[in-house]
């Protein structure tokens, strides 16, 4: 009896033991990581006077207006300090009311997105009734990876493709008057250079006088003519 008595005790003392013994060891808890840092909303300002943009940017503006599009214009190609310049236009209007305005500007992704609103003339407005050409454009402190524009209906803006960038070239010469109503000549090098202007300059016989010395833009169109840009007497 004292022998079975002495069993029962050791195998109580057993499970004693063991049920205070070390378990099996726990995983260690994953380690916490941080969340992905935010991306740093892009500081810009928009500019609507096309005149209050660097003068290399300004005279690619009468190539472009015409068109529906965009492009971007970086500190490596064009003397804008730091920034960016993105250009934007609505393309040809049949009349006033038309405009363009920024609603936001935002980076996913490494993608600079901006989103745009195209106002149209509601019925019954009272517009001029000339050919507009709505433009905006987009200063930035940084440059991006790519960039998108679209509206606010969703619709993608494209960017111009490199081909309808113009070479805008810079001469100097002498004014020599108009020709007729869409076209002038300057004395260059001696010789006569014809110049079509994309919009109507009547005015220019009052700004500029047969012989003045003046400094000018322009770049040749698909047809081989000469179109001028800007012109201003030295």
């Amino acid at each position: 009896m004292k022998k079975i008595l002495r069993l029962v005790m050791a195998a109580a003392l057993v499970l004693t033991l063991t049920g205070c013994g070390p378990g099996p060891e726990e995983p260690d808890p994953p380690e916490t990581q941080d969340p992905p840092d935010e991306p740093t909303p892009p500081t810009y300002q928009t500019v609507e006077d096309a005149e209050q943009l660097p003068g290399d940017i300004q005279v690619f503006i009468p190539a472009l207006k015409e068109h529906r599009g965009y492009h971007v214009f970086g500190p490596a190609e064009y003397e804008n300090g730091d920034d960016v310049v993105i250009l934007i236009f609505a393309g040809e209007k049949p009349t006033g009311g038309y405009d363009l305005n920024v609603e936001d500007v935002e980076i996913r992704d490494d993608t600079l997105r901006i989103v745009v609103e195209e106002i149209e003339p509601r019925e019954g407005d009272h517009v001029i009734q000339v050919l507009t050409y709505p433009m905006i454009a987009v200063q930035l402190d940084q440059e991006c990876q790519q960039y998108e524009v679209v509206n606010t209906e969703g619709v993608v803006l494209e960017p111009f493709p490199p081909g309808m960038m113009p070479d805008i070239r810079e001469e100097a010469g002498i004014y020599q008057g108009l020709q007729d109503s869409s076209s002038l000549e300057i004395l260059v090098n001696d010789q006569p250079m014809a110049l079509r202007f994309l919009e109507h300059h009547s005015a220019f016989d009052d700004l500029l006088n047969f012989g003045d010395e003046v400094t000018f833009h322009y770049y040749q169109n698909e047809h081989g003519q000469n179109i001028l840009v800007d012109i201003k007497v030295k």
